[in-house]
């Protein structure tokens, strides 16, 4: 159950769905439909058996009736005393008797059949076969005489019906033995050749298909069939049903799939009846059934795969757009907005996905803010360590007892170290110019170089339209610092070039030195990309890596490079932001 489960859960709510509906609305049907076409085919089944089985004994019934006037003619001149007398004196003959016999048995004969209509032929011969009477109305040669009177006497009963043909036309003929009624010997045989066509009426009746057949078979395989040509395979059917044990109730025969054939026997003619229906003709109402069901079932399937698409969508497609937004919500800073006001259990879910976001953007807004203003806490704190006033005043006798002794190198170095100190106390503007920047990291080169001396030189590289630009206060200087106190070679001057310009609305600072640099793979950390000691410049390179990430997000970039004995690149990426006012205060628009 749990693996079913796992399965279930590989695919998709819609289709989940879909398939759902079609179990429950298609399944039945196709339990209850075929259920219904297998009994509606056995109902067919038995139908059929019924149907045939009472066809047949009312087609025995009607053909004993038509040929129960050839059984009275043929009793009444096998009972006639001249034919009998004829047949039994016939050898002791003389000429002249036998042709008065002859006569007087002709009178007798027809006279009995001249009445019957379909009688096409009677003849009575003796026990060798030679006629006594012929009406010569069908011309059989020889052989066909021979045929039939070997047909007869060797017959073991006193009666036989059979199928004789002549010029393609069918006759039933019907042959009697003419016995001694003291010693049964036979005196001789009559045989009554029968229309066929009478048998066209009975046939009539079994109109059920182009394609139904009925049959009358002799034992000897002579065959009257109606309405469909005798083929090799009635041939073989016929000749097995022929070969099959005799019964006088209807028996089905299964050696044919495509038909339903029964077959019963008329035990005292010695003649076979035999019905075939197709299947089709039968089972063509069940197939209209199936054929409707079919149907159903296909309209069925497509309205429920339509009504599944349509239900499934309303259920889907908030849920999928409540995981988009899930998934895209950390990329956005949850700066989203999403609704979904269709008062169901999804548009619970979204309202309480809303107030989640909320809460979470207030509570990053929150985080934001406290880490700005402890950043500027910073900052304050370093600027109200010193009081400005006596800073300042201090800085400036310095500088005058400096130049009154002709210490230029320590004039320049007080009067920088003011205007860093000015910049960073009295000016509370977090943003200036790049070139001011530039300045401030110049007046720190001139306080460094009252100590290294000339042993550091710096090179500018900077665009014109980079100048202007702004850029947070003292971002690049502990940079600079961090060359200077961890780059410094022993009496070797330290190169410092600081190259600036803009790339597709970002400015590019580059700080590069060719001190003695670091091994990256020890001081410096991948994840933060910042060298692992962070008592740097006192504020840190990692301070620079914060302030920017908290003022561009992630439209900024810091990166470290550096090999031992090979120098240092430090590159920071952020928005360009032109100065808009001519006053070296300014301050950065809002964002």
């Amino acid at each position: 159950m749990y693996t079913q489960k796992n399965f279930l859960r590989k695919i998709s709510i819609s289709k989940r769905i879909v398939l759902l509906v079609l179990l429950i609305s298609i399944l039945p049907l196709i339990i209850v439909g075929g259920f219904s076409y297998i009994q509606a085919r056995n109902t067919i089944h038995s139908i059929s058996f019924l149907y045939n089985q009472k066809l047949v004994d009312t087609i025995k019934q009607n053909i004993t009736l038509h040929l129960q006037t050839f059984l009275n003619l043929s009793d009444e001149l096998v009972l006639n005393t001249t034919v009998r007398d004829t047949l039994e004196s016939y050898e002791k003959m003389d000429s002249s008797q036998k042709h008065w016999a002859i006569q007087n048995v002709y009178e007798e004969v027809h006279a009995k059949y001249n009445r019957i209509d379909a009688v096409c032929d009677i003849r009575i011969v003796t026990t060798d076969n030679i006629p006594i009477y012929s009406t010569g109305f069908l011309y059989m040669d020889s052989t066909q005489n021979a045929d039939n009177f070997n047909r007869i006497a060797c017959h073991f009963d006193s009666l036989l019906c059979y199928v004789a043909q002549y010029n393609q036309k069918s006759y039933l003929v019907l042959a009697r033995k003419i016995s001694n009624l003291s010693t049964e010997e036979p005196l001789g045989y009559i045989t009554i050749h029968i229309n066929a066509d009478i048998l066209g009426d009975l046939y009539s009746i079994f109109t059920l298909n182009e394609d139904a057949y009925i049959a009358l078979l002799d034992s000897f395989g002579g065959t009257i069939i109606g309405n469909v040509p005798v083929s090799e395979t009635l041939d073989n059917i016929f000749a097995d049903i022929i070969s099959l044990e005799k019964s006088e109730k209807s028996v089905r025969y299964e050696g044919n799939s495509k038909n339903f054939i029964y077959y019963s026997n008329i035990n005292y003619l010695d003649l076979t009846l035999v019905t075939s229906i197709p299947y089709a003709a039968l089972m063509s109402s069940i197939q209209n059934i199936f054929f409707a069901i079919c149907v159903l079932l296909l309209i069925c399937i497509a309205s429920s795969i339509l009504l599944s698409r349509y239900i499934g969508r309303s259920i889907t497609a908030p849920l999928t757009n409540l995981v988009q937004n899930i998934k895209n919500a950390s990329n956005t800073k949850f700066d989203i907005n999403f609704t979904d006001k269709k008062q169901d259990e999804l548009d619970f879910m979204a309202n309480a996905y809303e107030h989640i976001i909320e809460t979470l953007k207030n509570t990053f807004t929150q985080i934001e803010q406290e880490e700005a203003d402890k950043r500027k806490a910073e900052l304050k704190l370093l600027q109200a360590q010193i009081n400005p006033h006596f800073l300042f005043n201090t800085l400036d006798s310095l500088r005058f007892t400096a130049m009154m002794s002709h210490a230029d190198t320590v004039s320049q170095g007080l009067s920088s170290l003011s205007h860093i100190l000015r910049n960073s106390i009295v000016d509370h503007n977090p943003y200036i110019t790049i070139a001011n920047e530039i300045r401030c990291i110049e007046d720190y080169i001139e306080i460094q170089k009252i100590r290294y001396g000339e042993f550091i030189e710096l090179k500018k590289q900077i665009d014109s339209d980079v100048s202007d630009c702004l850029i947070m206060k003292f971002l690049l200087q502990p940079i600079v610092e961090n060359s200077i106190i961890h780059g410094m070679r022993q009496n070797d001057t330290l190169h410092i070039t600081i190259c600036g310009t803009i790339i597709q609305g970002q400015v590019e600072i580059k700080i590069i030195d060719d001190g003695l640099g670091f091994d990256m793979n020890e001081k410096y950390d991948p994840d933060s990309q910042i060298i692992k000691s962070n008592k740097l410049s006192g504020i840190g390179l990692e301070n620079i890596k914060q302030r920017l990430k908290l003022e561009f997000q992630e439209s900024q970039n810091f990166s470290i490079l550096s090999r031992k004995e090979g120098g240092t690149t430090v590159t920071i990426c952020y928005p360009a932001i032109k100065n808009t006012d001519s006053s070296p205060h300014t301050t950065l628009p809002e964002k």
